[in-house]
């Protein structure tokens, strides 16, 4: 029994000390310009998500990695847009994106066969119109905390 209250001990301390390693940058070597989300449907059924774009200014090459936005984690991608740097990600918020191999069957044993969605926990509290980039500097990945993004149109693709 003190085995189990040990291991429970050091799994909430793991836990929280991997929380609070997650430091947010207060002066990164960038400037956000602007960030604006919209939404976006696929021309398919089930194909939809987010876009998020956004504007910088930097006197230095910036590695930007990923972008923790609507409880989702997506690439970034580089491009210029009208002279300016800018920064794409896509979030897809499709549950059914890339899912054809589900069984569906009503014999409900036959459906056993399926597997669980993988859940991660999300690491940042953010509210709707807030979101984290990473970036590398030195080597050393670093967070960044992007508020007030403004929502832009729906996109719908045929």
């Amino acid at each position: 029994m003190n085995t189990m209250k040990l291991l429970g001990i050091l799994l909430i301390t793991f836990g929280f000390t991997q929380c609070g390693s997650l430091k947010l940058e207060k002066n990164p070597p960038f400037e956000i310009v602007s960030a604006k989300s919209q939404n976006w449907i696929g021309g398919m059924p089930g194909s939809n998500g987010m876009m998020v774009t956004i504007s910088y200014k930097s006197e230095s090459d910036i590695a930007f990695d990923s972008i923790y936005f609507s409880k989702k984690i997506s690439k970034l991608q580089r491009y210029k847009n009208n002279g300016n740097k800018s920064l794409l990600a896509t979030v897809y918020t499709s549950v059914s994106l890339g899912k054809s191999d589900l069984i569906m069957h009503s014999d409900t044993k036959k459906e056993l066969k399926n597997e669980l969605p993988k859940t991660k926990k999300f690491p940042f509290e953010l509210k709707e119109n807030e979101a984290i980039i990473s970036y590398l500097e030195n080597g050393i990945v670093k967070f960044y905390k992007i508020e007030n993004i403004r929502k832009g149109k729906p996109i719908i693709h045929q």
